[in-house]
């Protein structure tokens, strides 16, 4: 293929080919799929902003509470706290709702509308370990 070029978080990808004398052609699939088809019709998918959150990452010795917000009106915003990738199967972030850090944490977040998806936003929390004595530390 000529000019061919790929895109995506992981959780959708696409594909998108042009040749200087054929039309724009796409094809979207996901995250270990096999079959890939390839369209000439393509209905455009809004593009959507990354999620970002109250906090930035950082060390930190109390808990603390972190709100995921975007821009992308009539969107949703799917997180993990474990660190693995967000999917539209992940936990869903309600408006205004506060996720609570009490130890150390990995925090990603996805913005998806329809089959549009935003880039993956991560903030790692992290709590030191703390020691009651020198003698400890040895």
């Amino acid at each position: 293929f000529k000019n061919l070029n790929a895109s995506g978080n992981g959780v959708r990808n696409w594909l998108r080919f042009n040749s200087s004398n054929s039309p724009m052609m796409f094809s979207c699939y996901s995250s270990g799929q096999t079959d890939v088809y390839l369209y000439k019709e393509v209905t455009a998918v809004a593009e959507v902003e990354k999620p970002v959150f109250s906090v930035n990452s950082g060390d930190f010795t109390e808990a603390f509470g972190v709100t995921i917000s975007c821009e992308t009106e009539g969107a949703e915003i799917r997180y993990t706290t474990d660190g693995t990738e967000p999917d539209a199967s992940s936990t869903l972030s309600t408006a205004g709702s506060e996720i609570t850090v009490s130890a150390t944490t990995t925090l990603k977040a996805i913005v998806l509308k329809g089959d549009a998806s935003s880039a993956v936003a991560t903030a790692v929390y992290t709590f030191p370990v703390k020691y009651t004595s020198m003698a400890a530390l040895l």
